[in-house]
């Protein structure tokens, strides 16, 4: 019986391997594209080894922004300083992920002063975040960021594992190619409650969901305790929107200054700073104009600080 269970495990190990190698063969394929951090909202062909960056910007889109549309290089150039993004927009990524995001990081050797954490609440309240099982279909394949994810504290792991070794296999796979614009000119024509409202629908769709925020909580904490074991300061900075506080924003920084009693996080709110229409391209995401300005004036001062 025990002779049998080993040939079992022995092929299971074997059948994985021939899997891992060939997800592996075909992802070199996108791998070896020179994808700057703009270029695309995936994360790993970014993470490179052994390199150093002035602070690192985690979130969901409202961290992204400061990168999509060659963001990216109006901040470094407005800061004078190297930033990589590991933020996620799209609806597909949630504490968890961003979690396994940043441990990727540290681990293949690479360091950040500042990490730059955007807590909008729709990621701390909304468990969908947490399980979209698409989050890394499009990632280079690594092994490693495979068993990181596999041991982490994601609630959707064997599926969205799954969708990261079979997509290498699709035709989609195949075609990726930059996503990114110049720039984002155009801004909010005007100021639309009910779609506000119905964004509000969309974001919470179980409401203010207290059991996910309670569970994200605890990998936030997590997170800081990451950073700091790697010598990078943590910021917490809400962006501002058109209508202000997002629901849950209360909460989110009840809990954030409860933390800061036992962790030197900095914390900052500017929710409330602009409502400036011309400086968004929706009620809460900045457009060009509006991540330049925000860059310069709140920003600049934060890392000055």
């Amino acid at each position: 019986m025990g002779r049998f269970l080993l040939k079992i495990f022995l092929f299971a190990i074997i059948v994985i391997s021939i899997i891992f190698g060939a997800a592996k063969i075909l992802s070199l394929k996108n791998e070896n594209k020179s994808f700057a951090n703009y270029d695309t909202d995936d994360n790993l062909y970014t993470i490179k080894r052994n390199e150093h960056f002035d602070f690192l910007i985690m979130g969901i889109s409202h961290a992204r922004n400061f990168t999509r549309h060659k963001n990216h290089l109006r901040v470094e150039k407005i800061l004078n300083k190297k930033f990589i993004n590991l933020g996620r927009g799209g609806g597909k990524c949630g504490p968890a992920a961003e979690y396994a995001y940043l441990q990727h990081f540290f681990s293949r050797g690479n360091k950040t002063d500042y990490v730059l954490y955007v807590p909008t609440p729709p990621m701390m309240f909304s468990d969908y975040l947490n399980v979209n099982s698409s989050i890394f279909e499009m990632e280079p394949f690594r092994v490693n960021f495979f068993f990181q994810y596999l041991f982490s504290e994601g609630k959707n792991k064997k599926q969205q594992l799954y969708y990261y070794i079979t997509s290498k296999f699709k035709p989609q796979w195949e075609n990726l190619k930059s996503v990114s614009m110049d720039s984002v000119g155009w801004h909010l024509e005007k100021y639309d409650t009910a779609a506000i409202n119905l964004g509000f629908k969309q974001a919470y769709p179980n409401g203010l969901d207290s059991i996910t925020f309670e569970r994200n909580k605890l990998i936030v904490k997590k997170t800081i305790e990451l950073c700091l074991k790697n010598n990078s300061k943590v910021i917490f900075m809400m962006t501002p929107s058109m209508f202000g506080a997002w629901p849950g924003h209360e909460q989110v920084f009840d809990y954030l200054n409860e933390i800061q009693l036992k962790y030197p996080i900095e914390i900052y709110d500017y929710s409330e700073v602009c409502k400036d229409s011309t400086l968004y391209f929706d009620h809460h995401h900045f457009n060009s104009k509006g991540v330049s300005w925000f860059t310069e004036v709140y920003i600049n001062k934060i890392l000055a600080n």
